[in-house]
């Protein structure tokens, strides 16, 4: 290394006790991370930085050094909340129950569209501020709680402004066919001329958002609804996602892969026909184990068959206001080992490497140089 390339370094992180490289976890003490206008600039062995300004070297010693975590799907600008629904789930209620009966999302949806600007930027705000307190660097936001042309408009004007006040970077998704609102609840066609006529060519023009998601099920869309949707965002150059098997067995998976979705969320009743294709494509599992506990669901995604496989799996907290609560990426991680079976670097990289991949990120979720510089450093000793 030349003195003059370290001379153009802006910070070094040097000796923690291991690094995560967004692929394995390796031992940090003889290794250091610099950076350079706001890049990896460099990352091996350790050099000697004996006339590099002291104030610009952070010591890691005692600690884990990691690529900045991705959340990777999750609802966080909403109004309102349904804490009366927890307790109706706790109870015995299902998640289709509810909203079989105008609550669920509907619920939300009602109180979204009440809510002003100011109210759901504030409260957006202050869910993003939880989650990189976690180490998150990158969510992805949905809207679909105002499901009509001026709420989801409202949705995507929140999510253009979190972009650019605070420091998370956020990509949004237009999730406008997540149900069906109230007023087309008899007339679906025309709901969804609204979303491909109306609301998908406003979200398509704005820089903030990559995507377009479907929610495929029972109580949602069905597969010809999806495909309709797919082939209006592949005409607006918008990259695709599904809600898929999450509570029932509706045969999703192969649609998915072929419009080369970049993710398929949930997948609790995916089955090995659906694994292979997955393994043959582009397409990221993204699993979500909060929502079994939220929803006290036995039956869970295969995360182990996946990965035996050699799908690609990410883990994400679904943050919502109904099905999982939950602003911190590090419990979705835990549950990953505790309920899905996954090792330990299966759940960083499931958050980093294989999150990235399933936003279609490739300047982050890893340490290299080059990359952008979104580094957590975590004070604990080891992965």
């Amino acid at each position: 290394m030349s003195k003059n390339a370290i001379q153009d370094w802006d910070l070094v992180l040097d000796a923690p006790n291991q690094f995560f490289d967004g692929y394995k976890t390796v031992d940090g003490q003889n290794l250091m991370l610099a950076f350079s206008n706001d890049r990896i600039a460099y990352f091996g062995p350790r050099y000697s930085l004996e006339d590099f300004p002291q104030e610009q070297i952070i010591d890691c010693r005692g600690k884990i050094v990691t690529p900045g975590l991705i959340d990777c799907h999750t609802h966080t600008i909403f109004g309102g909340n349904r804490a009366d629904e927890f307790s109706l789930r706790a109870a015995g209620a299902s998640y289709e129950e509810l909203l079989a009966q105008g609550g669920g999302i509907h619920n939300t949806v009602e109180c979204t569209r009440s809510a002003s600007f100011d109210e759901l930027f504030h409260d957006a705000g202050k869910r993003l501020a939880t989650m990189a307190r976690f180490g998150v660097t990158t969510v992805e936001i949905k809207t679909g709680y105002g499901l009509d042309l001026k709420n989801e408009l409202k949705m995507l004007r929140v999510l253009e402004s979190l972009s650019t006040k605070q420091p998370l970077t956020c990509i949004g998704t237009c999730l406008a066919a997540h149900v069906l609102p109230k007023e087309y609840a008899k007339n679906r066609s025309g709901y969804l001329d609204l979303i491909v006529n109306e609301i998908m060519p406003r979200f398509a023009e704005s820089e903030v958002v990559s995507f377009v998601d479907v929610f495929v099920e029972n109580n949602a869309f069905d597969l010809n609804d999806a495909r309709r949707l797919f082939e209006r965002a592949k005409a607006l150059k918008l990259e695709v996602k599904m809600h898929a098997e999450q509570l029932s067995r509706l045969g999703s998976i192969p649609l998915a892969v072929e419009y080369d979705a970049a993710s398929v969320d949930h997948l609790e009743y995916i089955t090995s026909e659906d694994i292979s294709l997955l393994e043959a494509s582009n397409t990221v599992a993204v699993l979500l184990p909060s929502c079994n506990l939220y929803l006290k669901q036995s039956k869970r995604a295969p995360a182990r068959q996946l990965l035996e496989a050699r799908c690609s799996v990410a883990l994400s907290t679904d943050c919502n206001p109904g099905s999982s609560m939950v602003e911190n990426v590090l419990v979705a991680m835990s549950l990953g080992m505790m309920t899905l079976g996954m090792t330990s670097e299966e759940v960083w990289k499931s958050v980093t490497s294989q999150a990235a991949k399933a936003l279609r990120l490739t300047d982050r979720g890893r340490l290299s140089a080059g990359l952008r510089a979104d580094v957590v450093i975590f004070d604990c000793p080891t992965t």
